[in-house]
Order: structure tokens, then C-alpha cells, then sequence
């Protein structure tokens, strides 16, 4: 990355930018990777001092001087040695911070597409109404990262009122760091144990949520954006202040509260009883490497599983337990494509914040592109670049994954799941009442006559009628007769069996039987083991049904006799057989 004349030497990428350069070529055409920002700068700005200050800040930063190259698939980096800062001045005198014209040019502005070859940023200067000033800058993500970011601001700054700054490291320092750092025993060990957690059994669930699978080949997203309330931020410190001796610090005691509730929002709006998230991790683990501007991050995986009975409390205590390992193994250089393909949901928790320099007060709006990887389906990312004291969540959702409510309700939901844990941590996950009131408002309208949503569940109201009602009849075939108790007892039994035999939440069992005393009780009892029925017509042709199974993916089938043909994919039990055991 030493550069000579106009362009410097071409070099390998960082494994973080090589990473994302990946990312980036499944959609060239997509500005998913722009990190853009407009920093308020108030009034009384020198324009022309602020666009030398921009200058020398160039001259002295060489991830702001790179580009990227690719030939024949494979990127290599140049940095230029001399690069002019082409900062457009856009003259918006006529409009006011917070009019729609500042906001349109702002949001269309960030998604323009960088030409990684020419320049991987985009600067502006703009003057609004009453002598107010705006800086924009956008940044292609391969060349920086939010705290890089926040020492790009800090540097302009410093340069514009001339105050003394200590001599920055360059990018490329970072670069030869990882290259000596790559076999070191410590690097190999954390190798080792993200192999073994890509290896460790993860359910097959599905990613999608509310019954939708996301499209992992588009990459339009909504961006929606909550600033968290005072009495909310104020609940979660008290929170995490109790537990921060345990976790390091402050900041990481938070870190584990957000991401909580994210699980638990994935949990129970996806369906999920694994679930792995991707966090990136800053990697600026020392004085040098914090003064260094360029991509630094590296994301790896989180993975927790959750039980039938789960509170916040033990949830916490898992999210606590591998977060500590993925800080200790999260070592710079040694993520990889697999692990970063291991995911569908991201969390990024930023921590960096906006110095007051001079008399410019730290105000910054952070402009979300509209776009995510293209295997992402949902990002959680938690700022708050200007030091209000209030942390802005910002959710960007896959389009196709979430139609335009039910991403509202993930945000409902998250935000409930979040208050719920605030208030009480002992409470079980799946006893929060997540229905909005527009949610009751519709089911009154459906259910005439009822006030509120019923809670319990199918097998709930089959349990209490076997108790209260056992020797009433539930069942009736022909001659056969079946009582509460005698359904809640069979079903229970066959539950049993179907989980010895590995059955659990987010399985499908393909159920081949008639209408009978017997179909009956085998739903209830999948539903028992947590699992999905797939009910198949013994009529069908065997071709059929051998497709439909395989494509939900059965692990068993229930048939009606041993000689009933199926497919030979999944186990194969005779319903028959297993209820006379029972």
C-alpha cells in the first residue's frame, strides 16, 4: 500500500475488505456499502479554511486516497499519493435544516453508487438559510467504518482551527499487522474455534419471519428509526450497571440488554429456536490502532440456543456467555466467507461518538443507503454519534422478506420484548402479549362479543378439558370412542416417542393416515414434540407425496401400515403400532 507518484503499488485487501468487497460484487449496482453522514456545523463556518482543512486531512489519510481495482474477479488496492478534494458547494441559502429539500437532497444523494476505481468518497458542503452549514460525506464502507468516521470529523475539525493533533497511523500499518498477526498461535486458536462453531448443529429452520422467506438476491431495504425515550434508556443503564463488574464494562452489559432483545424478537417473530447473529467487532484494541482511520471491523457470528421455557434472565446469561467468547476469539484477520454467510441477521452496537471541537457542537444525522447484503434480511444497528444520552435504532429491513406492516411490527415487537425484560427479567419469553391495539382492534371486529385475544393455546384447552371433563367423550369413530383424558393420554404418550426419536421445535413430520381416531391424536401429539404436521392423502401418487415430503424436508412419517410406500428420505412409523404401545 506504499504509494509512489500519482498511484501507489497495487496490494492485497485487508481479510475485512476483501470480505466486503465480496459482498459488494453480488450487487455492483446497489449502494448497500455507502457510510454516509451530514455533520450540522452550525453557523460562522469559513468555507474556504473548511475545504483546505478537508485537503490536509486527504493528504495525511491514505484509506481516504484508496481504490480499488478488479481484474478477472480479484480486487487488488492502490493508493493514490496525490488525490484533489472535488467537495461540491451546493448553495441551498432558501431552505432550513430540517425542510424537505434538505432532506430529499441528503437521502438521494447517499445512495448515489461510488466508482471504486475513480474515488471511494463523496464530499459536500451545504449552506442552508441564516449562514447554517452542513458537511456531507459519504464513504464507501471498504475504506472506513463508524469510528473511522468519527476520526475523519475529529481530524477536519482540529485542521479548521488549527489545534495541535497527534500524527495519525496510516492504513497501511494496519495491513502489515494482520499479514505478521496471521499465524500467530492466537490467530490459529480463534480459526480453530469458528470452525468449530460453523460445524456445532444449528437447526434447520427456516430465516424468514411471520411465514415470509426473504429473497437473498435483492438488497432494497426499509429504514426505519427509533430514538429510544429517556425513562427507556435510563431503565436499560440501571439495568446493565448491575451487571458491568461481571462483563468488562459498561458498554458491554448494554451491548448484551440490545441484543437480548433482539433474540428473543427472533424467537418469537421468526420461529427461531437457534439463532445466530452477526456482530462486528472494531478491532481498535490499542492506543495506535484507535487513531486509525479506515475499515478495521470484522463481523463474526453469535449463536444462542433457546429453551421451551426460557426468561430473559437465562437468555441474558447465554447472550453474556458468548459474548465474551466472541470478544476473546474475535481476533483481526481471522473471519472468514463461511462465517460471514452464516447469518441472515446483523447487530451492530457503536459505541463511537462525536467529540466537541472548538465551538462546534457534535450533531450529526447518520443517512442509511436503503440497501443491505444481499444475504441479509434484517440489521439492528444502535447509535448515538452525537452524545444526546439516547441511543436512535435504526432497523433496515429486506423489502422482500418484511411486507411494509410487518416491518412495523418487528419494530413494535422488538421494542416491547425490550420493555418486558427492563421490567421484569424473570418473565418466560413466550408469555409476553406482543398485539398492538390496532391488533385487537381488528380481532374485536372478526370476534364480536370478545374482548381481548384468547391465550391459551389448542393443546392448553385439551389439557384443561382432560381435567375438568376427563370422561366426557372427545372423539367419536364408528363404534370407537375416545375420551378428554384418554386423547390428552395417547397424545401425550406418542409426543414422548416422536421426541425419543429426535423430533423437535421446527421439525416436520409428514402424517399419510385417513380420516380417524388415530390422525387426530398424531396431530396433537406433533404439535406436542413442537414440531409441524404435513398431512398427506394416502390417495395421492406415490411420486406426489415422495415430493412433497422431500420438500418439507420430514423427518418422519407417520403411515397407516408398514407396506404404505412414502419415501425412503425420512423414517418411516406405523401410526397403528405405535398408539397400541401407548
Amino acid at each position: 500500500m506504499n504509494g509512489g507518484g500519482q498511484t501507489g503499488g497495487a496490494s492485497t485487501l485487508t481479510r475485512s475488505q476483501y470480505l466486503l468487497w465480496m459482498g459488494q460484487a453480488l450487487a455492483p449496482d446497489a449502494p448497500m456499502c455507502n457510510m454516509a453522514m451530514a455533520f450540522d456545523l452550525g453557523r460562522g463556518v469559513n468555507a474556504t479554511r473548511l475545504l483546505a482543512a478537508f485537503d490536509s486531512v486527504l493528504a495525511e489519510n491514505d484509506a481516504l486516497r484508496m481504490v480499488f481495482d478488479n481484474s478477472d474477479g480479484m480486487p487488488t488496492a492502490r493508493v493514490l499519493s496525490h488525490m484533489a478534494a472535488a467537495v461540491e458547494q451546493v448553495d441551498l441559502r432558501s431552505e432550513q435544516r430540517a425542510s424537505p429539500v434538505v432532506a430529499s437532497w441528503l437521502e438521494n444523494r447517499s445512495r448515489r453508487v461510488l466508482d471504486l476505481q475513480q474515488c471511494c468518497f463523496d464530499a459536500a458542503l451545504l449552506q442552508l438559510q441564516d449562514d447554517h452549514w452542513v458537511w456531507y460525506l459519504n464513504q464507501h464502507h471498504l475504506i472506513t467504518d463508524a469510528q473511522s468516521s468519527v476520526l475523519i470529523y475529529q481530524r477536519l475539525l482540529a485542521a479548521y482551527f488549527d489545534l495541535p493533533a497527534e500524527p495519525a497511523p496510516t492504513y497501511a500499518e494496519r495491513y502489515l499487522q494482520e499479514q505478521r498477526g496471521s499465524d500467530t498461535r492466537a490467530a490459529q486458536m480463534a480459526r480453530a474455534y469458528w470452525q468449530g462453531q460453523l460445524e456445532e448443529t444449528v437447526t434447520d429452520e427456516p430465516r424468514g419471519f411471520y411465514g415470509h422467506s426473504p429473497d437473498t438476491g435483492t438488497t432494497a431495504a426499509r429504514h426505519l428509526v427509533h430514538r429510544l425515550e429517556h425513562s427507556r434508556t435510563e431503565a436499560l443503564r440501571n439495568r446493565a450497571a448491575s451487571r458491568s463488574a461481571t462483563l468488562l464494562s459498561g458498554d458491554i452489559a448494554q451491548f448484551c440488554f440490545y441484543l437480548t432483545a433482539l433474540v428473543a424478537t427472533l424467537y418469537r417473530a421468526g420461529g427461531r429456536s437457534s439463532v445466530r447473529v452477526g456482530v462486528p467487532l472494531h478491532n481498535r484494541t490499542n492506543k495506535r490502532l484507535k487513531l486509525t482511520a479506515g475499515l478495521l471491523t470484522e463481523i463474526f457470528p453469535l449463536q444462542v440456543t433457546i429453551a421451551a421455557d426460557e426468561t430473559f434472565s437465562s437468555l441474558l446469561q447465554k447472550v453474556e456467555q458468548q459474548s465474551l467468547a466472541l470478544f476473546k476469539h474475535g481476533i483481526a484477520g481471522t473471519s472468514d466467507a463461511p462465517l460471514n454467510a452464516s447469518f441472515d441477521v446483523l447487530f451492530n452496537f457503536i459505541t463511537a461518538t462525536l467529540p466537541r471541537v472548538g465551538d462546534i457542537e457534535p450533531h450529526c444525522e447518520w443517512l442509511l443507503p436503503g440497501h443491505i447484503d444481499t444475504g441479509h434480511a434484517l440489521r439492528l444497528q444502535v447509535q448515538d454519534f452525537s452524545a444526546t444520552g439516547q441511543p436512535t435504532l435504526h432497523f433496515d429491513i429486506k423489502q422482500m422478506a418484511f411486507p411494509a406492516a410487518l416491518g412495523d411490527c418487528l419494530r413494535h415487537q422488538y421494542l416491547a420484548l425490550l420493555d418486558a425484560m427492563l421490567a421484569d427479567p424473570d418473565t418466560q419469553l413466550d408469555q409476553i402479549d406482543l398485539l398492538t391495539e390496532d391488533d385487537r382492534t381488528a380481532w374485536r371486529a372478526l370476534n364480536p362479543g370478545l374482548d381481548t385475544p384468547p391465550t391459551n393455546t389448542l393443546l392448553d384447552e385439551l389439557a384443561l378439558q382432560a381435567q375438568q371433563h376427563g370422561a366426557r367423550t372427545a372423539l367419536q369413530e364408528g363404534e370407537r370412542e375416545l375420551s378428554y383424558a384418554e386423547l390428552e393420554s395417547w397424545s401425550s404418550d406418542l409426543a414422548q416417542q416422536l421426541s425419543e426419536r429426535g423430533v423437535s421445535r421446527g421439525d416436520t413430520v409428514a402424517l399419510c393416515l385417513p380420516r380417524s381416531v388415530e390422525l387426530v391424536v398424531a396431530v396433537l401429539a406433533i404439535c406436542k414434540a413442537g414440531a409441524a404436521y404435513l398431512p398427506l392423502d394416502p390417495r395421492y401418487p406415490e411420486e406426489r407425496r415422495k415430493l412433497m415430503i422431500a420438500d418439507a424436508g420430514a423427518r418422519l412419517v407417520l403411515a397407516d401400515s408398514a407396506t404404505e410406500k412414502t419415501d425412503g428420505s425420512a423414517e418411516q412409523l406405523v401410526a397403528t403400532e405405535l398408539l397400541a404401545i401407548a
